[in-house]
Order: C-alpha cells, then structure tokens, then sequence
C-alpha cells in the first residue's frame, strides 16, 4: 500500500475537482506499466546520447514506411551541428551511406539530404571520407530524382570549399568525373550546381590538371551558348580559371573560346558580360589571342563596353584594351581610344583608376 501511496501523488486536486474513483487510478497505472504493442512502423524516439544508436538500428529494417520515417528523422535532425556529431560518435554514417541506394526514392532524397547537412562541417565531411561515403556519390548523379541529384552536387559542392576537400575528390577521381557530368545533366538547377563544384576545383592545381584532362575547356566553352543566363555566366567564369594555367590557356586559344566569349559581349545579362570579358582579359595575355581579337572585327563592340553600367564590366575591358593594344594593329585600332581612357583614370574606383592608367601607357607608347 505504501508503494501504491507513493505512485499515486500528482496534481494537487481543488475541492471543486471531480472525485476519482480509486479503480481508475489503478487502471491508469497498469496502462502505464503495460502499454499497447507499438505499430512496427512507428519510429521509436529517444532522447540525448540514446537516440542515434537507436536509429541506427532501426535504419536496417525491411519496412519501408519504417525506413522512409527513420530516414526523415534524421535528415530533420542533421539541421543542427550538435545532432550531426551525436550521430557521427553513434556510427550512424557507414548504415546511413548504404541507403544512398535504397530502391525508394524518397528515401534517398531524405539520405542525399541528411548527407548535405553532414558536408557543412569538418568533423562530418572527415568521417563521409573516413567510411567511404563519397565512392558511392557517382551513382548518385546518375539518379533520375533531380532532388537527389541536387542534393548529391550541393554535398560535393560544401565539400570543395576547402583545399584538404578538393584534394580528397581529387585522390579518389571524382574530379574529372564531375566535369563529364556537365555535359549530360540536363536539368539548369542541378548544372549550376555542377559548375560551382568545378568552380571550386580549379582553385588547387592538381584538381585544375584533372578538369583539363577531363576535357573542361570544350565543355564549358558548349555551355557558352546555354539559353539560361545563370550557366552562361558560370561557364564563363570557369574558363577564366581555367585560362589562369598556361596550359588552360592555350586549350581554350585553340579550341575558339576566344570567339566565343567575344559573342557573350553583347549579353543581356551583366553578369554574363562580367565573366565573358573577365575571361578574355585572361585570354589576352597570349599573343595568339591578342591577334584573334584584333581580327574577329569585333573591337567596336568591345569598346562600347567602356560606358557599360556595371563596373566589373568597364574594368575587365579596360584590361582587355590594354592587353590588346599591345599588339601593334590592334594599337593602331585603339589609338582613338586615348581621351575615354583618360578620364577612367580619374574614376571613383580604385581598381579602374590603376587599369585605366596602365592601359593608357600601353596606347600611347611609340616603338
């Protein structure tokens, strides 16, 4: 009785409450001590350190509404870092991995989700490398669910924005392997994605050298000609990258990227005429280039773009008339050119000023 006693005690009860019948409490009680059978497809939740050995264990179960839940679960919780190293320290990463190809495609859409929480820190892109996880990414590309594409390219895209990532692509291949993939995705969003990540890998030299070898300069200079604005402008800054290695550059001078990029000029979008000319002002440090510049009849153009309203633009063509004016026609061409000049070196940009001047030294010098 003393027990029954102890049990009982809860709310304290006004003298306007209902009385309750002592067989109701006992009945309450033995519900609590025997509850009804859990349906096989409910998730089980715990709490702190216990729920991420829990999940682990139930992520192996053959259920499919089971898996989906558990799944779902935690990809919510991997939307805090804190959950993200429990889960880590619980070995859920390794049994998480092997769902990547789950027969469901909403399960791999939750798993491909979960995974691109777990690239946004250090601790958890250490532990994908640690049990493979990235080796089982190029199937993933390949996934005919654009969401699990996206979340595939956004998790290599978080793991490329460190130098110790990109080389990690690098030693397991995935590098060159990205770069294929931006010929034959066809969905905008998930290209986008796709040239950010390349974006990211030109920035180390041993990933550069795998793009290359990938064939990227003739990629990106196909992409040049997309109808979206967003993979023009991404395709262009790619080339300038790749033209910052000697070897870039002279695969994109062969291959008429130059052409191409001179087409880009007359773009609608700002953005696009940015990177299409800050290529170019890369591009036109070769002599080859210069030449093809001065005879693609095109310098009207370019010089128009001295008044154009976005200043990234002004300055990358005054680079541009720089580089060009060295070659002797192409300084003849420009000659006029001398008082539009002059009056960039008085502009309220820093950066324009200094092209402006150096530009303007270039043009008038006398052999």
């Amino acid at each position: 009785m003393e027990r029954l006693v102890t049990r009982m005690q809860g709310p304290t009860l006004s003298a306007s409450s209902p009385a309750i019948k002592t067989g109701q409490l006992i009945a309450s009680h033995e519900a609590k001590d025997n509850p009804e059978p859990q349906h096989p497809s409910d998730v089980t939740y715990a709490y702190g350190d216990r729920q991420f050995p829990k999940l682990v264990t139930q992520l192996s179960t053959e259920d499919r509404v089971l898996r989906y839940k558990v799944v779902s679960c935690i990809a919510e919780l991997f939307e805090k870092e804190e959950n993200i190293q429990g889960a880590i320290k619980a070995g859920l990463t390794k049994p998480l991995s092997l769902l990547l190809k789950d027969d469901d495609s909403a399960v791999r859409e939750r798993v491909s989700k979960a995974f691109v929480n777990m690239c946004k820190i250090g601790m958890g892109r250490a532990d994908m490398v640690a049990r493979e996880v990235m080796l089982r990414y190029p199937q993933l590309w390949l996934d005919p669910d654009v969401a699990v594409r996206l979340h595939a390219f956004t998790a290599l895209k978080l793991f490329t924005h460190t130098i110790d990532g990109i080389k990690t692509l690098v030693r397991l291949d995935l590098v060159g392997k990205v770069v294929g993939q931006a010929v034959h995705e066809s969905t905008s969003s998930v290209l986008a994605v796709i040239l950010d990540v390349i974006h990211n890998a030109l920035r180390e030299r041993s990933a550069l050298l795998s793009c290359l070898a990938a064939g990227a300069v003739v990629k990106m200079n196909s992409l040049l000609t997309s109808e979206d604005p967003e993979i023009r402008h991404k395709a262009a800054k790619n080339l300038y990258l790749l033209s910052l290695s000697v070897e870039g550059k002279a695969e994109a001078i062969q291959n008429g990227v130059v052409a191409e990029l001179l087409g880009l000029l007359k773009d609608t979008d700002a953005e696009v005429r940015a990177s299409a000319s800050g290529a170019l002002a890369s591009l036109t440090i070769a002599i080859e280039a210069k030449r093809q510049v001065v005879e693609s009849e095109m310098l009207s153009l370019v010089t128009s773009l001295l008044n154009d309203s976005y200043d990234q633009v002004v300055l990358n063509i005054v680079q541009l008339i720089g580089n060009v004016a060295e070659n002797s026609t192409g300084r003849q061409t420009l000659g006029s050119l001398v008082p539009q000049i002059s009056n960039l070196t008085q502009s309220s940009h820093q950066n324009i000023q200094k092209a402006a001047n150096n530009t303007l030294t270039i043009l008038k010098w006398k052999p």
